[in-house]
């Protein structure tokens, strides 16, 4: 469907019209989603060098760049590269938007999750709920992005040790999740895959079990069995579920 659209859009409005920049905008999430990172890159890249020529320096579409940019280099692992980016993002969107503006809430969620990964908890924190608070304004209690917002939070609070926090939150991000796009979506396989590490964490291991088994059949489903998400699932069951079974385990034929 992506790529047809980029297609069609080449084929309308020529190669470099900004309608063009948004396909690949969005074909490079989906690349990189799937995992095609050198695709999810040409991409990206192809949406900035249309978007440098069109745009003045300043303006939110620019900042859009960046953020895809940012979200290819982190997937690679760059997180230093990644961070620079957002935070030019950062820069145009207070340029230009109210400081509740849910662009600024989506630059804030990513950058919480890099600082999180560098092992910058204080800054992680703060930067979450501040998209929390945001989307919570903007959207109501019940959105999907509050959703993603709260388990970005939770797996900053389980780092932490704080455990009770973790789990509330990640409740909160399945209702909502599961009332927004029903029990088998891969936002409520994050969801799952990380309220099971938390049970883990507090010692309650057929929980942890039950909803490690329920990600891991969301993503099998989604993804299959060779993308990265799913294979943490695996691993982490093949280590803690002596009951799962093994991907080499002989299929009962009769």
């Amino acid at each position: 469907m992506h790529e047809r659209a980029l297609a069609t859009r080449e084929r309308v409005y020529g190669p470099d019209d900004p309608a063009v920049a948004s396909s690949c905008a969005g074909l490079s999430s989906l690349e990189r989603e799937l995992e095609n990172l050198s695709r999810s890159r040409e991409l990206a890249e192809r949406e900035f060098a249309i978007r440098e020529t069109k745009y003045a320096a300043d303006h939110p579409s620019r900042a859009s760049s960046y953020a895809s940019m940012a979200s290819v280099e982190r997937a690679c692992g760059n997180l230093n590269a990644a961070r620079e980016l957002h935070e030019q993002a950062v820069a145009i969107r207070r340029n230009v938007f109210d400081p509740d503006h849910p662009q600024l809430a989506s630059s804030y969620a990513a950058m919480a999750s890099i600082h999180h990964a560098q092992g910058d908890a204080i800054t992680a924190r703060q930067l979450s709920e501040q998209a929390i608070d945001i989307r919570r304004q903007v959207f109501g209690s019940n959105h999907p992005t509050l959703a993603s917002s709260y388990a970005g939070l939770a797996a900053i609070e389980r780092k932490a040790g704080n455990l009770t926090a973790a789990r509330e939150l990640l409740l909160n991000a399945i209702e909502i999740d599961e009332r927004a796009y029903g029990g088998e979506h891969p936002s409520v396989a994050r969801d799952c895959s990380t309220l099971a590490l938390v049970e883990a964490d507090d010692g309650t291991l057929p929980a942890a079990r039950a909803q490690m088994r329920h990600a891991w059949e969301i993503r099998n489903a989604k993804y299959g069995s060779n993308h990265a998400r799913t294979k943490t699932c695996r691993d982490w069951l093949d280590q803690n579920d002596t009951e799962f079974p093994s991907e080499s385990a002989p299929q009962d034929s009769s």
